[in-house]
C-alpha cells in the first residue's frame, strides 16, 4: 500500500518545487493544477481509503493534500480515496 510523502524520489522531487508549487502528496513532483486531493491520516502514516469515514477532528488527521493525475490513478487502484478539490472537507 503506498504511503503519503514516500514515493521513490519524494524528497528530491519536493526540493525541486522550491516552495513555489505544491508537491504531490505521493511522489513530491510539482502539482501545477491541484484539482485532485488525497486525505492523509494517522499523522501522515497513511492515505484515507475509499468509503472510509474519517474524522477531521481526530488529532492524527493531517488534512487534504494535492496529488498529480498519474499518482491519483495509481493510488485509486490501491483503494485510496480521491477527492475533487471543490468538495474537500464537505
Amino acid at each position: 500500500m503506498p504511503r503519503p510523502f514516500s514515493g521513490p524520489r519524494y524528497q528530491e522531487n519536493e526540493r525541486k518545487c522550491g516552495g513555489k508549487q505544491d508537491p504531490c502528496a505521493f511522489c513530491g513532483k510539482a502539482v501545477t493544477s491541484p484539482d485532485t486531493l488525497v486525505e492523509v491520516l494517522e499523522g501522515g502514516g497513511r492515505f484515507a481509503l475509499k468509503d472510509e469515514q474519517t474524522d477531521e477532528q481526530d488529532p492524527g488527521h493531517m488534512g487534504f493534500f494535492p496529488v498529480g493525475p498519474t499518482c491519483a490513478a495509481r493510488l485509486l487502484k490501491h483503494g485510496v480515496k480521491i477527492v475533487d478539490n471543490g468538495k474537500a472537507g464537505q
